[in-house]
């Protein structure tokens, strides 16, 4: 089974100082998606949401036999961007959007495969007002390997 574990926080960055943000937004004007990007790296894969403004959306994991990652994007007046990107990454497969006019929302989805486990880091970017989740490989953890103590270690202080 697929797990993707998704970090609370997102690391907001200004200026080149990092620091972190727990609001979900600011309100001001329209929210506009600009363009959505992936980017395939050689340690991670990356998903790059370019707004007009700052925000940030909320994020959900969904795992099983299909797992996958949303993002929902509101208010939003409407999408005129792609629908889907194949992006067949070893971690994400495809990019889907969908725009739901009544509840003035869209749906960013990554369709993960389903034999990965991976973790999730979101990060902003102020300056150009880009929402990032970079997407890596879960590490397993190293086996705990017991700690060894030579006889002369172990030995009373008082009875050497």
């Amino acid at each position: 089974m697929v797990r993707v574990s998704v970090t609370q926080t997102v690391c907001l960055l200004i200026s080149g100082v990092a620091g972190f943000l727990w609001a979900q937004e600011i309100p001001s004007k329209e929210i506009v998606v600009k363009r959505i990007e992936f980017k395939l790296e050689s340690e991670s894969e990356k998903v790059l949401v370019f707004f007009n403004r700052f925000y940030i959306p909320e994020v959900e994991v969904l795992e099983g036999d299909r797992p996958r990652l949303f993002m929902d994007i509101q208010p939003m007046v409407s999408w005129d961007g792609q629908s889907e990107i194949a992006v067949n990454g070893k971690l994400i497969k495809q990019i889907r959007m969908n725009f739901y006019p009544e509840s003035e929302r869209l749906r960013i989805v990554l369709d993960f495969d389903p034999t990965a486990d991976c973790n999730v880091n979101p990060t902003y970017f102020q300056a150009e007002n880009i929402y990032s989740l970079e997407i890596r490989e879960a590490k397993s953890e190293p086996p705990e390997i017991p700690l060894l103590i030579g006889p002369e270690i172990m030995q009373d202080e008082e009875n050497p």
